[in-house]
């Protein structure tokens, strides 16, 4: 399979909504407008120093380019749960100032880990991760491993719209929570989409009844928005 068909194979998959989010449905579809979102594949098939700066010279690239809010990049050297694993202590290792932290929950016998890429000098952006685990939510259970962030920072969004955040649809978002210089998916702003409050809105409570609904009503710690990976057992890195 190429890289254009791996591509469209996950994204069917978001367009569906399967992740219980509309806004990210919309996103996914390349054809409309709306969508500021860049799709990569590393082409580098084994984890390693090799494939981290790969994935850090795509992150510059969409950093970088006006046009771009969200960079997904799909990753195949990543088969399992070992190599999930492996893949988050490289990251570590090789990805300059990269903020990792993981939150083991004894009573599961899991690891929720929460990774922040630097995108400049000062200012983070969550990462969101895609796997199909036995550790991973419905939501996150993509056919391809895929990590997804946005690329631009909340100072630039507040200094570049006058109504940026998805996060309060009923009001301009001065920020998402106390913490400024980490920007999340849910603070990107979608043209035709976050300046108008009727559809904003509306896709808003279709996301919140979409993800109640895939995870059954239930308060899933695993797919909270600032959990990048679930993996098994206590983890850790050295």
């Amino acid at each position: 399979m190429n890289f254009s068909q791996i591509i469209e194979e996950q994204n069917s998959w978001h367009r569906r909504a399967k992740q219980g989010c509309a806004f990210a449905a919309m996103l996914a579809n390349q054809e409309r407008p709306e969508s500021k979102i860049w799709f990569k594949v590393c082409c580098n098939d084994v984890i390693n120093a090799d494939l981290i700066k790969e994935m850090q010279s795509e992150i510059k690239s969409a950093v970088d380019n006006e046009d771009c809010q969200v960079l997904s990049i799909i990753i195949p050297a990543i088969k399992d749960e070992i190599d999930l694993k492996f893949f988050i202590y490289t990251l570590n290792k090789y990805y300059p100032n990269i903020n990792i932290d993981c939150n083991y929950q004894k009573e599961k016998n899991y690891t929720l880990v929460k990774i922040k890429i630097p995108i400049d000098e000062t200012k983070f952006s969550w990462l969101l991760g895609f796997i199909n685990l036995e550790t991973s939510p419905l939501t996150r259970k993509t056919p391809y491993p895929e990590i997804v962030i946005a690329t631009k920072s909340k100072q630039y969004l507040m200094e570049k719209y006058d109504r940026f955040s998805l996060h309060k649809p009923n009001s301009d978002s001065i920020t998402r929570n106390e913490d400024d210089n980490s920007v999340h998916l849910a603070d990107i702003h979608i043209d035709n989409v976050t300046n108008n409050t009727t559809l904003d809105n509306k896709l808003w409570n279709s996301t919140s009844k979409l993800k109640k609904a895939k995870l059954e009503g239930r308060d899933d710690h695993r797919a909270k928005g600032k959990v990048s990976f679930t993996v098994s057992d206590k983890f850790e890195l050295l």
